[in-house]
């Protein structure tokens, strides 16, 4: 197997902006795919990999992206509590099997 992951953000952030485009603008021609990256394992939290594709130092200018990650994670790897601030977070999961427990109300969701 290959020693990474291929993902295509691009081609995914190409299309969610022409979809928001479309909603709120004329637009003459969708953008195309300007690079395609592949995106590098690394470990981060508690025992979980992350592919992080946007977010690494060669790929910094994506505003308003910060980073764009694909990752996994088994019991009991995950992520410790951590704070976000100045920024939104936002997750699209394919698979749902992850608990998540608000760092304000420590309640815990499924």
């Amino acid at each position: 197997t290959a020693p990474y992951t291929y993902i295509d953000p691009l081609a995914c952030l190409c299309l969610a902006w022409w979809y928001l485009a479309m909603s709120t603008m004329e637009v003459k021609q969708p953008r195309q795919v300007a690079r395609r990256f592949l995106a590098r394992p690394q470990h981060e939290g508690a025992g979980a990999v992350v592919r992080r594709s946007i977010g690494r130092f060669e790929l910094r200018y994506f505003d308003p992206f910060l980073v764009l990650d694909e990752f996994s994670a088994s019991a009991p790897s995950g992520f410790p509590d951590h704070p976000h601030r100045g920024f939104e977070t936002v997750t699209y999961m394919l698979e749902v099997r992850m608990h998540f427990r608000c760092c304000r109300s420590r309640a815990l969701c499924s």
